[in-house]
């Protein structure tokens, strides 16, 4: 396995800049605190909060609407093209213990494991809008005293974590991924093609389209995942009987897919969230976390906090990472919508 020194998440981090990373589990919220020396580890979550948590409970979160939608469709036949990660979470997880409960990294390490001369794939993805407290609340006593300290940044990071939560990115995304092979040596890559694209494809089957797709000793295996219900589902069959159950999961998956900016509108619906009244309060922050509907996680380092600038500054010493460059990975530092 690769170093931790050659991790692209210990690298993403190391940047001190706000960025998101995917996150399709339940219970982080907005403002929970996250020691990035520990992604290697299952639990890199801090237990002290930073923050005070009476001025959190008071602060509103914000609700931005945005509508950002995207498909992909990948075919490979007889190595056509090398198998490539649909999620950067595949990446991250293949390093880190703490994103391996997510659907589309558990889905994504199956398309890793079993690699097909002849795959077909679906991903839907759907991005609905951010959620994010339209003011930082308060450190905590006991957090600013920390950091007072001569060796403040060493000392605030053993405690709270050298990034937090800035906001919750809403959507969903789903996807399926099938393959075939034969066992058959005189069985020819475009027969194999045709029946995997006929299985992948057909949405009525007769006996003779099912005898067909099972002749030559086909075996398939399919794939499946959809975030909103945290759900990541497959098979592998041989033989007529089992194409038709394995073709109705596919399309179960695949309707999830077509369907899925409606099916994120009625999540928000459920949870009270809509443009009309985009103000919320941080406990519904936490509910919001564990019903499917976050996709990745804006994580901002305390550094660029002006409380925490302002905290060194005044004992005489800058925060250790102002001098590096304050540009931004999918957020831009100046766009982040956390200011204090």
């Amino acid at each position: 396995m690769t170093s931790p020194d050659e991790s692209p998440f210990i690298r993403l981090f190391a940047g001190r800049n706000t960025l998101a990373i995917p996150w399709h589990k339940h219970g982080v919220s907005i403002y929970e605190g996250f020691d990035s020396r520990y992604v290697n580890e299952d639990k890199p979550w801090t237990h002290l909060a930073a923050f005070d948590i009476r001025s959190l409970a008071e602060e509103e979160v914000f609700y931005l609407p945005t509508s950002e939608g995207r498909f992909g469709s990948k075919r490979r036949f007889n190595n056509s093209q090398d198998p490539k990660s649909e999620h950067m979470s595949e990446m991250l997880a293949h390093y880190h213990a703490f994103l391996e409960g997510n659907v589309t990294s558990a889905f994504d390490k199956f398309v890793k494991l079993n690699p097909r001369e002849h795959m077909i794939s679906q991903h839907f993805a759907y991005r609905c809008g951010t959620l994010f407290l339209r003011r930082t609340p308060r450190f905590t006593e006991f957090a600013r005293c920390t950091l007072e300290h001569q060796n403040g940044d060493d000392l605030f990071r053993a405690a709270f974590g050298d990034y937090f939560v800035a906001g919750l990115i809403l959507g969903g995304v789903t996807g399926t991924f099938m393959t075939a092979a034969s066992p058959e040596p005189e069985v020819t890559s475009a027969e194999i093609e045709s029946g995997l694209t006929y299985t992948y494809h057909c949405k009525r089957w007769s006996n003779e389209a099912l005898e067909i797709c099972a002749a030559h000793g086909m075996h398939y295996q399919f794939t499946g995942y959809d975030s909103l219900n945290a759900k990541h589902d497959g098979t592998a069959v041989t033989g007529r009987l089992h194409i038709r159950a394995m073709t109705a999961m596919k399309d179960t998956f695949v309707a999830n897919g077509v369907h899925l900016p409606a099916r994120v509108y009625g999540k928000l619906q459920e949870q009270g969230i809509s443009e009309g009244s985009p103000y919320l309060r941080h406990k519904h922050c936490q509910r919001i976390a564990k019903s499917g509907l976050v996709v990745e996680l804006l994580m901002m380092p305390y550094t660029l906090l002006n409380e925490y600038r302002a905290v060194r500054e005044r004992m005489g010493r800058a925060p250790f990472d102002q001098e590096s460059s304050s540009g931004t990975n999918s957020v831009e530092a100046e766009e982040a919508p956390v200011v204090s």
